[in-house]
C-alpha cells in the first residue's frame, strides 16, 4: 500500500489517498498542482518527507524503500556521461539488466550515449529501466506521451504488467483522453485536493459523441431517453452532440435512434470531456450527496421525534391512567373505612 498524508504547499491544499496495488490515475492541471504531486510521490520534492509511505515505511529514510519506487519524471535530469549499456549495469540489479538491454536495443537506445539523448529520449531511457524491473510502487508522469521509440500501447502494457504483479502504479496526467486510455482508478485533482474522478458504471471517464449525420433535427426527436444530453451544434445541419455517463449505453442509444430516425450516420466520435467539465460533474454529484445526505438525516431527525412525542403521549396517558386508578382505589378504602366504623356503631353488643 502506498499512502500520501495530507500535504499542503503552494498549490496542494490537503491532497492524500491510501492505495492498493493496482492502476491508479490522476487526472489534473498542473495549475492544480499535477507537477508537485508528482514529485512529491516520487521522492524528489523535501517537503514530501515524511507525508509518503510505502507499506508503512518512509522511503526519504529507508533506501530498501526507496529502491522498490520506480520513477518517471517530467523532466529527467541529465545522466552521467557515457554508454547507456554501462549505465544500466550500473543502475539495475542483475535480473533487470539483460530485460534493460533487450528493452533499449528494441527502441535503438542501447548503442547511444547519455549526453546524445534529448530531454525526452532521456523519458523514454528512464521509462524502460523502471518497469524492467518488479517495483512495489511505480510513479509516472505522462507515460502516454513525450516517450520516444515507445508506443503508447506498449507503454500501457508495461504499466498493467507491473500492476498485474502487485505494484501500486500511479499515472499522472493532464489529459482526459489517456486517463480514459489508461483505465484503472481515475483520480481527480482539483485545486490542490484529491477526490474519486466521475465515471460510468463500467468504470470508464463519462464521454461525448460528435455525431455527423444526413439531418441533425430529425436525430434529435429520437433521442429522448433522460440518461442522456443532446445539444445541436448551431449553424449545422448535419452535427449534434450527445453526452451520457456510461459510454457504450450513450453509443448504443445513438445507433438506435438512428434507425429509427431514418438518417445516413456519416462519422461517430468520441469526445472526452475536458478536466473543467470532469470538475462540474465532480461538483455536481457531490451537491448531489450532500442534499441526499441532509434530506436522509432530516428524516430520520423527524422519525426520531416523532418516536419520542409518542412515546412521551404513551406515558403520559399511563400516567393519568395510573392516577385515575389510584383516585379510584384511594375512594374505595375511604368508602370501605365508613361503611366500617357505621357497622361499628349499629353493632347491639
Amino acid at each position: 500500500m502506498l499512502t500520501l498524508r495530507p500535504i499542503f504547499t503552494e498549490r496542494l491544499r490537503g491532497a492524500h489517498f491510501s492505495l492498493e496495488s493496482g492502476l491508479h490515475v490522476v487526472v489534473g492541471r498542473v495549475e492544480d498542482g499535477l507537477s508537485e504531486l508528482a514529485e512529491i510521490l516520487a521522492g524528489a520534492d523535501p517537503r514530501g518527507q515524511g507525508r509518503v509511505l510505502l507499506d508503512a515505511r518512509h522511503p526519504h529514510r529507508d533506501p530498501r524503500a526507496r529502491r522498490a519506487i520506480g520513477v518517471l519524471r517530467d523532466h529527467e535530469p541529465p545522466l552521467p556521461r557515457g554508454s547507456l549499456a554501462r549505465l544500466v549495469a550500473q543502475r539495475l540489479p542483475t535480473g533487470g539488466v539483460e530485460v534493460a538491454r533487450e528493452l533499449l536495443g528494441t527502441a535503438g537506445l542501447l548503442e547511444r550515449t547519455s549526453q546524445s539523448l534529448s530531454s525526452d529520449e532521456r523519458r523514454s531511457l528512464v521509462f524502460l529501466m523502471a518497469t524492467c524491473v518488479s517495483r512495489r510502487a511505480l510513479v509516472v508522469y505522462e507515460p502516454l506521451s513525450r516517450l520516444p521509440k515507445i508506443a503508447p500501447s506498449t507503454a500501457l502494457g508495461r504499466l498493467q504488467a507491473q500492476a498485474a504483479e502487485g505494484a501500486v502504479v500511479i499515472a499522472l496526467t493532464a489529459n482526459p483522453a489517456h486517463a480514459s486510455a489508461l483505465g484503472g482508478v481515475t483520480w481527480l485533482l482539483d485545486r490542490g485536493r484529491l477526490t474519486r474522478a466521475p465515471s460510468a458504471p463500467t468504470g470508464a471517464l463519462p464521454m461525448d459523441y460528435v455525431v455527423h449525420v444526413s439531418c441533425a433535427r430529425r436525430l434529435l426527436a429520437e433521442l429522448t431517453e433522460p440518461s442522456i444530453g443532446v445539444q445541436l451544434e448551431p449553424h449545422e445541419r448535419h452535427v449534434l452532440t450527445v453526452s451520457g455517463a456510461d459510454p457504450q449505453a450513450t453509443s448504443l442509444l445513438i445507433l438506435s435512434a438512428v434507425q429509427r430516425a431514418g438518417v445516413e450516420l456519416y462519422g461517430l466520435h468520441p469526445r472526452t470531456p475536458t478536466v473543467d467539465q470532469l470538475r462540474a460533474v465532480a461538483a455536481a454529484r457531490a451537491t448531489a450527496a450532500y442534499h441526499a445526505e441532509t434530506r436522509a438525516a432530516l428524516s430520520h431527525y423527524d422519525a426520531t421525534q416523532g418516536n419520542m412525542q409518542r412515546h412521551d403521549a404513551m406515558r403520559g396517558a399511563h400516567s393519568e391512567h395510573g392516577a385515575t386508578q389510584g383516585a379510584h382505589l384511594e375512594h374505595g378504602a375511604t368508602h370501605g373505612t365508613r361503611a366500617a366504623r357505621g357497622v361499628t356503631r349499629e353493632d347491639p353488643s
